[in-house]
């Protein structure tokens, strides 16, 4: 399983847009925010706390769900 959160808190925006198969735009819109802040987040620069940070926490636990149940689908299938 892809680990979302480091011990740093750093958090993969690419992974999340992934799995919510959500665009930068999407993202951008639900977040309140610019494409531009979108890039720099996937770039790294994620902010340290406040309200972008949770929703970005939220998000990724939230991602992090679907990546799971999504791998779990495939491997009852093939194991059928």
């Amino acid at each position: 399983m892809h680990i979302l959160l480091t011990m740093a808190q750093n958090i993969d925006i690419k992974f999340i847009r992934k799995h919510l198969n959500w665009t930068r735009a999407k993202l951008a819109e639900q977040a309140g925010v610019d494409v531009s802040t979108v890039s720099r987040w996937e770039n790294g620069r994620i902010p340290e706390r406040g309200t972008a940070k949770a929703f970005l926490e939220r998000l990724a636990r939230r991602a992090e769900l679907r990546a799971a149940a999504k791998a779990s689908a495939s491997d009852m299938a093939q194991a059928s």
